[in-house]
């Protein structure tokens, strides 16, 4: 899809090998840069990351309305999956129709999914309230999280690799520029 998106928007004056290669470049780049986020959070916890975000010195109530946020999104999508399941048994056809009619056949879903939220957070909200939450100013956590060698080690390759990138970038040795150059494409590699 981003492919073809780029390939069209780039392919004013005709499909080249430029606009090819720069539809590659720029897919290769949200896919990765989507892959990341997927890969993190597909590793990491909640808990740890509320760990790490409160080892950082940012606030908990900060803290916990991001982690609440993450931890809600999953039963969020499985909320609407059911409503949408509901309404479709119930005889909605979401599918058919122009899109304004598409449109509105949206609303009996996002009423009942509206109703579900406020609840939600309400009861979250009473939960937050019976647990005195924001009352004790230092908290006390069951784990502890701690550096270990392989995160110094990924630390440290990381920076590297980003302090590489970087130099590169200002010495003007930007790997796509080098491959243009190398393909004859040194027009398109100045306007980049």
């Amino acid at each position: 899809v981003f492919i073809i998106t780029f390939l069209t928007d780039y392919s004013i004056t005709g499909l080249t090998i430029n606009t090819i290669y720069r539809a590659f470049t720029y897919s290769y780049r949200i896919i990765l840069f989507l892959s990341s986020f997927s890969l993190f959070f597909l590793t990491t916890t909640p808990d740890e990351i509320a760990l790490t975000m409160t080892k950082m010195k940012i606030p908990y109530q900060y803290t916990f309305a991001f982690v609440s946020a993450i931890r809600f999104t999953p039963v969020l999508a499985q909320e609407i999956k059911n409503i949408m399941d509901a309404q479709k048994a119930r005889g909605l056809e979401l599918d058919k129709g122009s899109f304004i009619r598409r449109v509105r056949k949206l609303i009996p879903i996002l009423v009942p999914l509206l109703v579900n939220v406020l609840r939600r957070s309400y009861e979250l909200a009473e939960a937050m309230e019976v647990k005195c939450f924001g009352v004790a100013k230092n908290r006390t956590y069951l784990h502890e999280l701690q550096f270990r060698r392989r995160d110094y080690v990924f630390l440290a390759s990381v920076l590297l690799l980003f302090s590489v990138e970087i130099l590169s970038w200002s010495l003007g040795l930007r790997p796509d520029s080098l491959l243009l150059s190398y393909l004859g494409l040194t027009e398109f590699s100045k306007l980049s």
